[in-house]
């Protein structure tokens, strides 16, 4: 069984990343939105916490980078 989190809180990916065998994080506009704050930036931030090795899925909603 692979553990992915469903989230953009910084707090929880920290805490499970740590004491959990989680592969990644997955999170879309919806939960990004609800975190507050430049998306940008979280999205930066999850990937500083989990590492370059751990998975990272993004939905997106725009069909162009600069729409985004």
């Amino acid at each position: 069984m692979r553990i992915i989190l469903d989230t953009a809180n910084l707090e929880d990916i920290a805490y499970f990343n740590e004491y959990f065998p989680i592969e990644g994080v997955t999170t879309n506009p919806t939960i990004l939105s609800k975190e507050g704050g430049d998306p940008l930036e979280t999205l930066r931030k999850i990937r500083r916490i989990i590492g370059p090795k751990k998975e990272l899925h993004i939905q997106l909603m725009e069909k162009t980078f600069e729409g985004w």
